[in-house]
């Protein structure tokens, strides 16, 4: 067979419009080279060769294409991982994956390969690609232990700075309440209605003064040790106006750009004094992001506000976990009938970051009787306010962290004892023993019973008034929940001749507390006054007629009446002594004072001869001081009068 053969180029199938080949190719060839051709970048052409056979028989065939590329392809991204995703981190060190976009090549196209670079179809190799690198992690996040220390880092953390510079709660309302004292070292706009309320009686959480907020007020703490942990913890309460509707509130708490909401529920309770105020414990954590963050605190309504006290601030000191404790923190509160559950935590991972923490909540570990493994994102606290706890239930709180590379560790709670009632204070008495109404010494003793068979006393405080839950000489002072009494003495001109009232407060583990009042002590070492007081003899005639005052003719019997003894302490009784002049008759006798303005006391069984006699009568006070004796005489005579003469009287008019 003989064969010859034409080639052309053209860029499209079967042409031949670019360049033809003017010689016959034999048979035998099978390539050919062709220089000095015009072709222009990114236009595909096609190789065309035409065979004839010697019978003049021929068939045309054309080439798949090719095209110019002069330039390298375009680098694009390489991602770590197989996905459309980026990971950063991976759980095994034996498998490395890797995926990439963007290289690209306009002229010839690109072929990836996973070194990464790319090379095109003429050979040009892109710039090499390198990612970031992935970070070996097989281990989950494991749990610490946090201790939180109270830091004195924000002022006037209870609003008692200023002197006692408050307006008192039972002399204002809600319409008159706004630009009155306003409290040191917080700032706020013209806006916000703040003022600094206080009273005489143990109303406030901490000291004697708090804050109404209707509004916002915040103050900027300094030196923060970044990335740290701190707790805030704090008391609100609904203001007890009439004037104020008293639904369920909102309020909120500021960290940096961080804001948390908390409710204040609507009932409140009565603990003796006559304004109601309940305070709802709050606590939330935040992280440090620099060294001076600001701290802000906010009335959702626009109308009532808001009550807020003893602002606590804590550091978080990690610790390594030993084994058979619990990481997770946990408590619960009840207010009346609405209950809520709160748990804070920590975790750390070094090699990947945590991206995720659910929390659950039941019966036994890691059950979810009560609430479903929830997510809370990144945040190292959660709360439920919306659960229903039983009195003296057990309950478990499970935490999941889960770090970049989806390994996950569990943390769990001590079991939480649900305690809904707060301790009982049996009694609360003024004095060493049993309980005295009054003293003449100024170092006032308290001794109680109080006891919680639930979760167990935290601590105790008391304070001292000169009325029930009074304040006014000791605001609340913080005692051991193992002392049933304390004392302090105070200055004479504080306390001479008042009566001083004891209030005890007491919380227990589940953050309840309830409070009592002593019925009060006198303070005085004055006796009884006399000024006003008289002693009679009551008559007690033998005949039918009256004998004279201070005239006695009965002897056996002598009957006393006394008024008009007075004393601040109260009196207890009081001391009647009965004698002649040489004493040769005397008599003793005590009687209780029964509490009405006048008293009486008959002495019987005497044998009184003619001649004088004195009847004393002291008064006795509480505190068993005696006054001076009031006295009176009584002359005793037994003679019949005789008749020395008879004497004739006329009536003038003859009757």
């Amino acid at each position: 067979l003989y064969m010859t053969s034409s080639f052309d180029i053209n860029n499209k199938l079967y042409g031949h419009d670019i360049h033809k080949v003017e010689i016959n190719i034999p048979g035998s060839v099978s390539t050919v080279n062709i220089s000095r051709v015009p072709l222009l970048t990114g236009v595909w052409y096609y190789s065309n060769v035409v065979g004839y056979s010697y019978a003049g028989q021929h068939f045309t065939l054309s080439s798949d294409g090719f095209t110019v590329d002069i330039d390298k392809p375009l680098v694009g991204v390489v991602h770590d991982g197989i996905g459309h995703k980026e990971i950063d981190f991976q759980n095994s060190s034996k498998v490395v994956g890797a995926s990439w976009s963007g290289f690209v090549d306009h002229d010839s196209g690109a072929k990836l390969v996973s070194k990464v670079y790319a090379v095109d179809f003429v050979g040009h190799v892109s710039d090499i690609a390198t990612s970031d690198g992935v970070t070996m992690d097989e281990t989950p996040p494991k749990p610490v232990k946090l201790i939180f220390t109270e830091n004195s880092m924000i002022k006037n953390p209870s609003f008692e700075d200023g002197d006692n510079d408050f307006v008192d709660i039972s002399n204002i309302s809600a319409a008159n309440i706004c630009g009155y004292t306003k409290p040191y070292h917080w700032d706020s706009s013209d806006q916000d209605c703040i003022c600094v309320l206080g009273s005489s009686k143990s109303i406030a959480m901490d000291g004697r003064s708090f804050l109404f907020l209707r509004g916002s007020v915040l103050q900027t703490l300094n030196n923060l040790q970044i990335d740290n942990t701190y707790s805030i913890k704090f008391f609100t309460a609904h203001v007890p106006f009439e004037d104020s509707v008293l639904s369920t509130k909102e309020g909120y708490i500021e960290f940096g750009n961080e804001r948390h909401v908390f409710l204040v529920y609507q009932k409140q309770d009565k603990h003796g004094s006559d304004i109601e105020v309940s305070w709802h414990p709050h606590t939330f954590f935040f992280t440090a992001k620099n060294p001076n963050v600001y701290i802000s605190f906010g009335s959702m309504d626009g109308k009532t506000g808001i009550l807020l006290d003893n602002i606590q601030i804590s550091k978080a000191e990690v610790f390594d976990v030993k084994r058979n404790s619990y990481p997770v923190l946990s408590h619960a509160i009840w207010l009346h009938e609405w209950s809520s559950i709160h748990a804070s935590w920590q975790f750390v991972d070094e090699e990947s970051p945590i991206v995720e923490y659910l929390w659950a909540i039941g019966y036994k570990e890691g059950s979810t009787e009560i609430q479903r493994y929830t997510s809370v994102g990144l945040n190292t606290f959660a709360y439920n306010y919306n659960i229903i706890l039983a009195h003296t239930s057990t309950v478990h709180i499970t935490v999941v962290s889960i770090n970049g590379v989806g390994l996950s560790a569990v943390a769990t709670a001590e079991a939480l004892y649900i305690d809904l009632t707060p301790p009982d204070i049996e009694f609360v008495y003024d004095g060493i023993g049993y309980d005295i109404d009054s003293q003449t010494t100024d170092e006032i003793i308290a001794n109680w019973r109080v006891e919680d068979l639930e979760s167990g006393l935290s601590y105790c405080e008391w304070a001292i008034g000169f009325s029930e839950f009074g304040n006014e000489v000791q605001a609340f002072v913080r005692i051991s929940s193992e002392l049933s009494s304390a004392s302090k003495v105070f200055d004479h001109s504080l306390l001479s001749s008042k009566t001083v009232y004891v209030t005890l407060r007491c919380h227990n583990k589940a953050g309840l507390h309830t409070k009592k009042s002593s019925d009060g002590v006198t303070i005085s070492d004055s006796p009884p006054f006399i000024q006003n007081a008289q002693v009679q003899v009551l008559d007690q005639p033998i005949t039918e007629y009256k004998s004279k005052s201070n005239f006695h003719g009965n002897t056996s019997t002598v009957r006393l009446k006394w008024m008009g003894f007075e004393d601040k302490l109260g009196l207890d009784s009081f001391l009647v002594d009965f004698e002649n002049l040489n004493k040769t008759v005397s008599l003793s006798k005590a009687v209780l004072y029964d509490h009405d303005g006048v008293m009486y006391c008959s002495m019987t069984g005497f044998e009184l001869h003619d001649g004088q006699y004195v009847a004393r009568v002291s008064a006795i006070n509480n505190a068993f001081l005696s006054s001076q004796p009031v006295s009176t005489n009584i002359s005793v005579s037994t003679k019949n009068p005789k008749v020395s003469g008879v004497r004739t009287m006329t009536d003038l008019h003859g009757e």
